[in-house]
């Protein structure tokens, strides 16, 4: 599947059942997924367990981080949906609930990448909360998936107060927080860049974002 094609149905996915610009298993998300999965195996709503919601979860976070985000789903996308073609017949591009085509990318063994996130640190619950308000501040402010220092300040400033923490701006703090963040020096701050650099300064701090 060429790289775009799969980022269109991490897409779908992501705004079919993401809820409060996450999906995760503090809210409704994940339950919604396996929801749609069940109605399709015939098996009834109350049969969902902390137990598959946190399996679901895990085989979702490619990267182990405790947070499902676009590139975790472009991922699983990337990897199972390989033949297109096939997958266009049975996948109707419209509203929910798409519980079979979830179901059928996620029927395959996911055993492997299950163990590689497993193998990985596990966030705490405390950071999985700072991470979910990373996430949706930073679609409060993105235009066109990237943040630029124009809409840095805000967004920092918004990001923790929220996370409870003081923190003073200013104009050299900016420029300074873009330069570590923008590794690639274009002047624009993706996600991943955005959460990485919050997280880089938690462990500077000394504060444990590890379970």
């Amino acid at each position: 599947m060429a790289n775009t094609e799969s980022q269109a149905v991490a897409n779908l996915i992501y705004q079919t059942y993401n809820d409060n610009y996450s999906i995760s298993t503090d809210n409704n998300s994940i339950h919604n997924i396996l929801s749609d999965i069940y109605k399709d195996l015939d098996k009834q709503h109350n049969e969902i367990t902390e137990e598959d919601i946190e399996t679901l979860h895990q085989i979702m976070d490619v990267d182990g981080d405790g947070v499902i985000s676009m590139q975790d789903l472009e991922s699983l996308c990337q990897k199972y949906l390989e033949d297109y073609e096939q997958f266009q017949d049975n996948f109707q591009f419209q509203s929910p609930p798409a519980g079979p085509q979830v179901k059928e990318f996620l029927s395959v063994d996911n055993s492997q990448i299950l163990n590689q996130s497993q193998a990985k640190p596990r966030y705490n619950q405390r950071t999985k909360k700072r991470l979910e308000i990373c996430q949706r501040l930073f679609h409060k402010y993105q235009k066109f998936g990237y943040v630029t220092e124009k809409e840095l300040q805000g967004l920092l400033f918004e990001t923790y107060q929220q996370m409870g923490m003081e923190f003073h701006l200013t104009q050299n703090d900016i420029y300074s927080w873009m330069k570590m963040a923008d590794k690639d020096n274009d002047g624009r701050m993706s996600i991943t860049d955005f959460q990485d650099t919050i997280l880089d300064g938690f462990i500077q701090g000394g504060i444990n974002i590890y379970e």
